[in-house]
């Protein structure tokens, strides 16, 4: 399906002294494609495609496939 009036927004998140995710927050923004994966460096659940609620609770939806050639 696509939606005609969805939109995309864009927030480098390894810019230094700037918190992507505070200003996707502050845009109401709640389904965010993060890193690839888990990195050993920040462990964190928010990789992939999530949703991120209000509350702060995470819902992982996608992850990519990252074949190797």
């Amino acid at each position: 399906m696509i939606n005609p009036y969805a939109k995309v927004y864009l927030e480098w998140s390894r810019i230094t002294g700037r918190d992507a995710q505070a200003e996707l927050e502050k845009e109401g923004i709640r389904f965010i494609s993060g890193d690839d994966m888990i990195t050993p460096q920040a462990p964190t659940r928010e990789y992939g495609l999530y949703q991120k609620a209000a509350d702060g609770s995470l819902r992982n939806l996608a992850t990519p496939n990252l074949a190797l050639g």
